[in-house]
């Protein structure tokens, strides 16, 4: 799952999962658990961690440029910012 922030002009990648209806790991069903616990989107620390990767994208237009959180820090475990 993707998600574009349009003012940060940021793409990031929410969570990667297999979607198999009434499975207890259909990730689905996880997606929308983390977003009722208000643990899916980027956080604040997020943003705060994030400007070094963001400048790094735009000087490398068409590249991807990934950046992982540990959940330690971060409830938002995994970010992509192409």
């Amino acid at each position: 799952m993707t998600w574009h922030d349009e003012d940060s002009d940021v793409v990031c990648l929410l969570r990667v999962g297999w979607h198999e209806s009434g499975s207890v790991d259909d990730a689905y069903a996880v997606l929308k658990a983390r977003d009722q616990a208000g643990t899916l989107m980027p956080n604040e620390q997020d943003y705060q961690e994030a400007p070094a990767l963001v400048d790094q994208a735009r000087q490398t237009p068409g590249r991807e440029v990934r950046g992982v959180w540990s959940p330690s820090t971060s409830s938002s475990p995994q970010h992509l910012f192409p």
